[in-house]
């Protein structure tokens, strides 16, 4: 009887260095109201709390709709029903306040400088991080709920997606400071669908949105001609 054919060296060399599927973290706004980062494994297909990495249950009043990390990695803001706030990771505390609409997506902008919060009501708010102030709202950003924002790679645009059908970009001007800012309208896209979410690519030259139809468009930033 033929023995099987051992495997070669390169083969098994392969097997032994392979490495494992690399684990994923992810920020999540859970429902005890707080928000934390889970470790995905998505080789097992498993999912741990990361300890020490979250923002207590006594968080919000209601359950956290949005969240999102500052470019350093060392906020989070999570915002809900008539608060947006701002923890420390590094020691779980809460650092900031700010009183908003029904907050449904929040950004870091102006190089973490400035808190952006969408709203049910289609208004976007922009906050002084120092200090907490309200320093500019555009209450009819959008004439629905603002579902997801994102921030340009380099922090100098911030893209909004709407139950509105729409999604549009926004210039960011100034990062306060006693020096103002706002946020000047660019340029606005009607998809035909409530746009759910959306990201900038990489470069910043293409949006990537998510349709309530479960499409997914490709769109270029400068022409807004659709892509994919």
């Amino acid at each position: 009887q033929k023995r099987p054919a051992a495997p070669s060296a390169a083969k098994a060399s392969r097997k032994r260095g392979s490495a494992p599927p690399p684990a994923v973290r992810v920020l999540v706004a859970q429902r005890d109201n707080s928000a934390a980062v889970w470790e995905v494994d998505t080789g097992a297909r498993t999912a741990v709390p990361v300890p020490g990495a979250c923002a207590p249950p006594a968080g919000h009043k209601h359950e956290p709709r949005a969240v999102a990390l500052s470019g350093d990695g060392g906020l989070l803001a999570s915002a809900s029903d008539g608060e947006a706030r701002v923890w420390s990771l590094g020691s779980r505390q809460c650092v900031r306040s700010l009183a908003c609409g029904y907050g449904l997506s929040v950004a870091f902008v102006a190089g973490n400088k400035l808190v952006a919060v969408g709203t049910k009501s289609g208004g976007l708010q922009l906050y002084e991080l120092a200090t907490g102030e309200l320093v500019h709202e555009n209450a009819s950003a959008h004439s629905g709920a603002v579902w997801s924002l994102a921030v340009e790679p380099g922090g100098a645009a911030l893209l909004s997606a709407s139950a509105d059908k729409t999604v549009a970009t926004w210039s960011v001007v100034g990062e306060g400071g006693g020096g103002g800012a706002s946020l000047a309208p660019e340029l606005s896209a009607d998809l035909g669908d409530d746009a759910m979410c959306a990201r900038f690519s990489p470069d910043g030259g293409k949006m990537l949105v998510g349709l309530l139809d479960a499409s997914v468009r490709v769109i270029h930033r400068d022409s807004l001609k659709v892509h994919l």
